[in-house]
Parts: C-alpha cells; structure tokens; sequence
C-alpha cells in the first residue's frame, strides 16, 4: 500500500504491507542527518588545522584532539566533515582521510586501518614494517593532507599498548612529514592521549562535542531546532501526513530530559515513536507515542530511572 492511499483507502493491510510500510519508514529516518551547531564547530575546526598544515615549512606537524561521549554525533560530523572536504578534489587524491582504528586497538593494526580506509588492495600484505612502508606510501600518493583517527578509545583496551599506538601515528606520519593528524573518541581516549606528553604537547585544545543542556540558551535553541527539523522531515519524505510540533518547547524539554540530551538516543526516541504512530496509523506522533517510546527504549534501556513523560506536569 502506497503513501499517497494508506490515509484515505478503506482497504485494510495486508501483514505484508504493513511490514514493508513501518520498515520503508524505519530506513528513511535513520538515514536523517540534520547537522547541529556543535558538528559545524567541529568540522570547522579540523579545516583550521588542514589549513595550517599547508603552510608548515617544517617537517614536523601539528594536529588537534575531539572528545565526545558516545551518541554525541562524532562520527557524523567525521564523516560529514570528510565528504565535503573531498567532494571537489582531483581524481586519485584524497585531502583528508578518515580513518577508524582497528577494534584491537595495538600498533600492529593502524597501518592496515590506513590502507583499508584508502581502499588499497591486500592492506594486511607483508609485515608491519612493510605494511607502514606502504601505508605512507599512500599517503603521500593521494596527496593526504589531514589524516582524521577516530575510535581512538580503543587503543586504552590494552593500557600496555595505549602509548605504543599514539606514539607510532606520531613518528610516522606527523614527524615523518606527512600531515597534521586529528584524534578521536570517547573519554577513554584522554588516558590514551595523556600517556605520550610529547605527543599531546603537539596538539591544539580539544575540541567537544557534548550533549544538549536544556538550562544553556544556546543548546535549547538548537536543540528546538533540531527536532523541528526532524519534524519537517517526516513530513518532507513522507512518512507521516502532518506535523507533530516535536519542536514544541514543552515537548523539547521532556524529550532532552528522557534522552540525556544525547543525540543518538534522542533519535532513537525518535524513531520508536514514529513507529508506534505508523503502527496505529495516526496522523502525527502524539504524545503518548513518545512516552511509550521512552518507556520502552530509554527506561527498560536502563539509560533513566523515571520518564520524564509520566510526570504530573508533563
């Protein structure tokens, strides 16, 4: 059953059809990027520091440090911030890469991830020597500028080798002459960080990404933003006729409460509400589709004690 006759045919669905309906919704919206103020910030500040680096007459380069909770919107505005630098440059290069560490998180394992993230055949060929022989290769190869390493965190799993992998990106590609580098991830990332001073004496202040705080005027007003975006969507790709006024400033409280304001967990309410409604057909998320939403995803989740939705004053 299409869009344009699920409101207004009086055939019932089959249970196909339903399932087809509420799914094609479920894809659209987790393919919903509405960039925030805080990713433009960031991304803004990683082309300081590719800018920077073109201009360093030595061979030593300098980088910088993101650290985000997880769900913050990190790796969206990695990956965001990658395609737009990349979109206009010539065929064979690659301006800025990015790169996620390998889950291993040990020095063996980050020239792979280079080859890897430049689709290079065969990455794990060869030993580990051979394999960064490669790696800086094709780096230089495809003119690399900025090299982005994100998942940083991981390399903390094994705090023998947390020193070993910073101190490696180091050598080989910021002293060897290579480019500025940028570190990401979670918390975890400062210890890995903090176990090279030198490394981290090289770098630029840390640039953030924290969740919305409904008391800040600034993070309100985004976040308002945010959902009324997210609003329209729904609407825009068709997966509910009218608006649900998401953007309504009592709902945006409620739902920066139940999420934490936490970005990924805030879509997923998102989303579960939008499916109650798609379940029940209704016009527009009502309310008590995201109280359900947070019942079922943030408290049975574990992530809050009590929804903010079953208050009195809700």
């Amino acid at each position: 059953m299409t869009y344009e006759n699920f409101y207004t045919s009086p055939k019932s669905e089959t249970p196909s059809e339903r399932a087809n309906r509420i799914g094609a919704a479920l894809g659209t919206m987790e393919n919903f990027r509405f960039p925030i103020a805080q990713q433009a910030e960031g991304s803004a500040a990683m082309a300081v520091v590719r800018a920077a680096g073109r201009q360093r007459t030595t061979n030593g380069f300098g980088g910088a440090r993101i650290i985000s909770d997880i769900g913050t919107g990190k790796t969206v505005m990695l990956e965001a911030y990658r395609d737009f630098a990349n979109h206009d440059a010539a065929e064979g290069t690659c301006p800025v890469l990015l790169v996620t560490l390998d889950p291993k998180g040990t020095p063996d394992t980050i020239a792979v991830s280079i080859l890897e993230a430049l689709r290079v055949t065969r990455p794990s060929a060869g030993d580990r020597d051979r394999r960064w022989d490669r790696a800086i290769d094709e780096l230089r190869r495809h003119q690399v500028e900025l090299v982005i390493f994100d998942e940083l965190d991981r390399a903390n799993r094994r705090p023998t080798m947390s020193g070993q992998v910073a101190t490696s990106i180091r050598l080989k590609i910021m002293d060897g002459g290579i480019c500025p580098v940028v570190f990401c991830g979670a918390d975890a990332a400062r210890t890995v960080l903090r176990s090279v001073p030198e490394l981290i004496q090289r770098l630029g202040g840390t640039i953030r990404l924290d969740p919305f705080n409904w008391f800040r005027q600034d993070d309100k007003a985004r976040l308002i933003g945010f959902l009324k975006r997210w609003d329209e969507a729904l609407v825009d790709h068709k997966v509910l006729p009218a608006l649900s006024g998401l953007s309504d400033e009592k709902v945006a409280q409620l739902l920066c409460e139940s999420s934490g304001g936490n970005l990924r967990m805030l879509c997923k309410i998102l989303q579960n509400a939008c499916l109650e409604t798609l379940r029940a057909k209704r016009l527009k998320i009502e309310r008590d589709d995201l109280k359900r939403a947070v019942l079922d995803f943030a408290v049975d989740g574990g992530f809050i004690e009590h929804n903010p939705f079953d208050r009195p004053d809700a």
